[in-house]
């Protein structure tokens, strides 16, 4: 359940309200504040990435692919599309073997608005290295790659990679596995509410 949490006033009238529920708790889970339903549902989303980035390291591949604290820091984090990004998922993809053809990601336009101006007119091609969510779907090929698990169908949630990436979630939220609400991200893979 959301309430109410902040009003935006023009003049004497209400113009909107925006719901939602905060919850504030201790380093235990111990209820200190809240605003709304503390049980309600919430998609992790791209807070997530950290937990999806996980098996990176304990599979082996960040060692087996010698990835730097640049490109690890992709895998776990959105990023803008500026050069400097696809500058470090391209070459996390090149150790791989692979291009931005492996991405499943979906070309969406940079959040940079220079870069996204130059795509729209033409000057940049369209490409999935833009996508906010490019490194961590090449941390997810870095760790298919490594294991020799399929590549095409690293999204899909009956992948091995993918169902790994549950019962980390499963460990960090104290749930079991079958007690997560799934859903499937704008970027094409599984999120956890």
């Amino acid at each position: 359940m959301t309430t109410a949490l902040l009003e935006v006033w023009r003049g004497p009238v209400v113009e909107c309200r925006h719901y939602g529920a905060v919850v504030v708790a201790d380093a235990r889970g111990g209820l200190i504040a809240r605003a709304g339903s503390p049980e309600l549902p919430t998609y992790l989303r791209s807070a997530a990435k950290p937990f999806q980035a996980l098996p990176i390291i304990t599979s082996g591949a960040a060692e087996a692919f010698d990835l730097t604290s640049e490109e690890l820091a992709i895998c776990a984090s959105s990023h803008s599309g500026e050069p400097v990004h696809l500058a470090v998922v391209g070459g996390l993809l090149a150790k791989l073997g692979l291009d931005e053809t492996a991405l499943q990601c979906g070309a969406v336009p940079p959040i940079d608005r220079e870069v996204a101006t130059q795509v729209e007119m033409g000057a940049l091609a369209p490409s999935a290295l833009y996508c906010d969510c490019s490194g961590k779907h090449a941390g997810m090929l870095a760790v298919c790659r490594h294991r020799g698990e399929p590549l095409e169908s690293y999204r899909d949630p009956a992948h091995p990679h993918q169902q790994e990436i549950a019962r980390v979630m499963s460990d960090f939220l104290g749930l079991p596995e079958r007690a997560i609400p799934r859903g499937i991200e704008g970027c094409g893979v599984p999120t956890f509410a």
